[in-house]
């Protein structure tokens, strides 16, 4: 009987899915129908609330939670994520984000803050129309670096081996994007933040790390801007 239960539920998705009128991407990850901005909307939607989670997870901000998941919600009945990921990523998501909501239902901020952090990278990484909009989902990556620095920093025990890979990963495609930006002193200033980054991870100073990891999210925040024109 369970295993009738989950042909119907994944015979359901595929039918929403399929009939969803954004749902055009081709096999290189660029659409057939929408424009770049309305691929940067998409990708706002659906990776933000879970960069702004884990940011109300490590505050102990509960209303801020209980107020991402009403517009999870809503972006999952009007099929947001349905038109953002194939399918079997869309299901994925959807049982982290059950695991998610017992987290903040349980008001266990450390789990929320992890788990969020993980979900925003999936989201990212599995965003169908990445290769249109190559040079955002690297901002994003960078975002991420930020958000999932200071959700490892805010545990009982940090786990530096995941610390520094994920810093290792993050330079890499640093690597790729500096050379297109046109503000140098943007790029002075990532440089000098994997730096400080880099620094401060290596002496396991926690409270320096965590401003490195604030300082990159303000970065992010100036970086953007010039991918979104």
């Amino acid at each position: 009987m369970k295993y009738i239960l989950t042909l119907i539920t994944v015979f359901l998705l595929c039918t929403s899915l399929n009939a969803s009128p954004l749902n055009g991407s081709n096999e290189d990850g660029t659409s057939q129908y929408m424009d770049r901005a309305s691929m940067l909307g998409l990708l706002e939607n659906v990776s933000s609330p879970f960069e702004d989670m884990t940011q109300y997870a490590l505050a102990d901000n509960d209303n801020g939670l209980q107020n991402s998941i009403k517009d999870i919600q809503n972006k999952i009945e009007d099929l947001t994520f349905n038109d953002s990921f194939p399918l079997a990523n869309y299901i994925v998501f959807r049982v982290k984000l059950d695991r998610l909501k017992n987290y903040i239902h349980a008001k266990d901020y450390k789990k929320t803050a992890l788990l969020s952090a993980e979900i925003f990278h999936d989201n990212i990484k599995n965003f169908k129309y990445s290769r249109s909009v190559k040079e955002q989902i690297i901002v994003e990556d960078l975002d991420y670096m930020g958000v999932k620095t200071l959700a490892l920093l805010n545990q009982d025990r940090v786990d530096y081996a995941q610390l520094y890979a994920l810093k290792a990963e993050t330079k890499q495609l640093w690597k790729q994007l500096k050379s297109k930006i046109k503000d140098t002193h943007i790029v002075d200033s990532f440089d000098s933040m994997f730096q400080g980054l880099d620094a401060s991870t290596e002496k396991k100073d926690i409270k320096n790390a965590m401003t490195y990891a604030s300082l990159d999210l303000a970065l992010v925040d100036m970086l953007e801007k010039q991918f979104q024109e």
